[in-house]
């Protein structure tokens, strides 16, 4: 668990903050400030904060100033504002990363994940996640894990191909998307492919067939984890020898 400091002058920006780091199970909402003073005052005195969400546009001290005096407390930085003018500085005294207060849940999720990958990872593996979907103008849509039987990548996005019969397409690397997936599910068979090894309907040469129909090609670097997955689950016919009895 990753605590988290929240210092905004709108209290409507803290209440929103508040609703989507729920869905972020490693994070832990450990104190909220409307100003700069009481902010730096009450930091200053922590061993050290996890994840700091700090709004630019800070009355009397700006956000900018504030980190100048205690970014030695805080781990990982996310400015946020209304306006793009502050990035620059913000970055100048070590911002991570920089949303725009229009930002959805999806974008501070993906915010929190860069900063904390495994274990955002690790919190969501055999739950869902969501990724914009090419297909439905960016919008966010939920990937049930489970759900998933293989993802392809082509050059700069992956396609999901789901149980539902759904097809949902998103920009992200499959290196990207492999970290949301449990091994204990899925197995990556060649550069493109990701499957679920709970939808592969049969095995032929070099082919995988999955349930959805679709046929994938093992490739060679990748034909010894497919070879230890099998070691256990395939049953070989006993060979018997002849008794002569009738």
């Amino acid at each position: 668990m990753f605590t988290c400091v929240i210092v905004d002058s709108d209290p409507h920006a803290i209440e929103r903050l508040k609703k989507f780091i729920p869905n972020l199970p490693i994070l832990t909402i450990s104190a909220t400030f409307t100003d700069s003073v009481s902010a730096m005052s009450a930091i200053k005195q922590m061993p050290y904060v996890d994840l700091l969400l700090l709004n630019a546009e800070m009355p009397i001290i700006s956000g900018i100033e504030l980190m100048k005096a205690i970014r030695h407390k805080i781990k990982k930085l996310i400015f946020t504002s209304n306006e793009t003018k502050f990035a620059y500085d913000a970055f100048k005294v070590g911002a991570d990363e920089y949303l725009l207060k229009s930002f959805s849940l999806g974008d501070f999720v993906i915010a929190v994940h860069k900063l904390f990958p495994v274990q955002v990872a690790t919190a969501l593996k055999e739950d869902f996640f969501f990724v914009k979907s090419k297909e439905d103008n960016s919008k966010l849509t939920k990937i049930i894990t489970e759900e998933i039987i293989f993802i392809e990548s082509k050059l700069n996005y992956v396609s999901i191909f789901l149980d539902t019969k759904k097809k949902v397409t998103t920009y992200i690397t499959l290196t990207e998307i492999g970290k949301f997936l449990s091994h204990s599910r899925f197995m990556q068979v060649q550069r493109s492919f990701i499957v679920n090894k709970y939808f592969i309907e049969s095995l032929y040469g070099n082919v995988i067939k999955m349930s959805n129909g679709s046929d994938i090609h093992i490739g060679n670097s990748y034909k010894s984890r497919l070879a230890d997955f099998l070691k256990d689950k395939v049953i070989y016919q006993r060979a018997y020898k002849a008794t002569g009895q009738t």
